[in-house]
C-alpha cells in the first residue's frame, strides 16, 4: 500500500534513489502518480501521436534510473517543485527528440515546429512561439546538429524568458554545461537577433 502521498519532493527523491529503502517500490509508485500525467502531456505536445508516448515515457523513466540514478541525484533544487518539473520537461523533451530522430528522420522534421521551449512567464504564447521560430531559422543556417539547435533554444528560453540564471541552467544534469558556456550561447543568440527588434522587444 502506498503511504507516501504526504512526502515532500526531497523525501520522495531520497527514497526513489535508494533501492535498499523499504519504501523504494512504493516511492516509484508515488513518483508515477505525481508526474506520469505531466510527462505524458509534454511528450504528446511534441509527438502528437498517442501510439508512442507510453514507450517514450518508459525511456524517460529509464533515463532517470540509469547510472545509479545519476540524473535524480545530480538535481540540486530538491526543495522546488517548479524547478523539478522543468527538469522533467528537459528530460522528456530530449528523450522524445532523440526517439523521433532515431526512428524516423522525416518524423522528427515533421514535428520540428512543435519542439518549443518551456512556457514563458513574462511573454504571451504568440510572442514566445515567434521568438522560438526566429531562433530556429537562424540556427538552421549553422552546422549544428538538430539536437544542439533545440538545446540552444531551450537554454535561451530558460535564461531570457523564464528568468533562470546561468548557474541554475548549468545545474540541469542533462545539459552538462558550465554557467559561462550558458551565457556564451545566450549572448551569441542575442547578437544574432539584434537585426530584428520585434523579437527582442519583450526580452
Amino acid at each position: 500500500m502506498n503511504t507516501l502521498t504526504d512526502f515532500d519532493l526531497k523525501q520522495l527523491l531520497r527514497i526513489c534513489t535508494d533501492p535498499t529503502n523499504k519504501n523504494y517500490q512504493n516511492g516509484w509508485y508515488e513518483f508515477e502518480r505525481r508526474y506520469r500525467k505531466f510527462m505524458l502531456g509534454k511528450i504528446l505536445t511534441i509527438t502528437r501521436n498517442q501510439e508512442n508516448i507510453k514507450d517514450i515515457a518508459q525511456m524517460v523513466m529509464v533515463r532517470l534510473m540509469v547510472n545509479d540514478f545519476r540524473a535524480l541525484k545530480n538535481f540540486r533544487a530538491k526543495d522546488s517543485e517548479p524547478a523539478f518539473r522543468t527538469f522533467l520537461y528537459v528530460i522528456c523533451r530530449m528523450t522524445t527528440f532523440a526517439y523521433l530522430a532515431k526512428t524516423s528522420k522525416e518524423a522528427a522534421l515533421d514535428n520540428e515546429e512543435t519542439l518549443v521551449s518551456p512556457e514563458p512567464q513574462n511573454a504571451g504564447n504568440g510572442t514566445h512561439e515567434k521568438l522560438a521560430n526566429s531562433l530556429r531559422k537562424m540556427l538552421n543556417q549553422t552546422q549544428k546538429s538538430d539536437y544542439n539547435k533545440e538545446r540552444d533554444i531551450f537554454i535561451f528560453a530558460l535564461r531570457k524568458i523564464s528568468e533562470f540564471n546561468a548557474k541554475e541552467v548549468s545545474q540541469i544534469p542533462l545539459l552538462k554545461m558550465k554557467a559561462d558556456n550558458v551565457d556564451t550561447i545566450v549572448n551569441r543568440l542575442m547578437d544574432g537577433l539584434k537585426g530584428n527588434s520585434d523579437d527582442l522587444r519583450d526580452l
